[in-house]
């Protein structure tokens, strides 16, 4: 079962890295309720709407196994409790939502790319033009082999 978030509201807080979220969910492509989260630290929480739905997610959720790997020390965490995994998928789905938009943003008027022998990889690097078929063939000719993903093909 695949749930997806849309019309996102973000709020950063100024303090450390809190976020507060409302966001409508969504559960195989029908609406299901409301992510929300009141950046005080608590974990991202739904309001459901619609209950059915939601108890056979739950369901599903208590069913599948998720391993996560701990950002520190890079051990295995196992993720038991149903809600503590939509917690946690509400908040990759966050992710994913907000690296979409950074795209939109980034390639509006920017060509983004990446090349293969960066020290970082993870580094976009810009040219200041919209993205077209002569910027692409002008990345080419100057990084040739070198020359890795474009954002604006393969993000947005």
């Amino acid at each position: 079962m695949k749930l997806t978030l849309k019309n996102v509201k973000v709020i950063k807080l100024v303090y450390g890295e809190a976020v507060a979220l409302c966001a409508a969910v969504y559960i195989d492509g029908k609406k299901a309720g409301v992510a929300r989260n009141n950046g005080n630290g608590e974990e991202n929480y739904v309001d459901w709407t619609d209950y059915g739905l939601s108890a056979r997610y739950l369901a599903w959720l208590n069913k599948e196994t998720m391993v996560r790997e701990d950002p520190i020390d890079s051990e295995k965490i196992w993720i038991v409790e149903a809600e503590s995994k939509l917690g946690l998928i509400i908040s990759e789905a966050l992710a994913e939502f907000e690296e979409q938009e950074f795209f939109k943003t980034a390639c509006r008027n920017r060509t983004l790319f990446r090349l293969k022998s960066d020290p970082h990889p993870e580094a976009w690097r810009s040219v200041k033009a919209a993205f077209d078929n002569g910027v692409k063939a002008w990345l080419q000719t100057r990084y040739g082999d070198d020359l890795g993903e474009i954002a604006n093909e393969t993000r947005i």
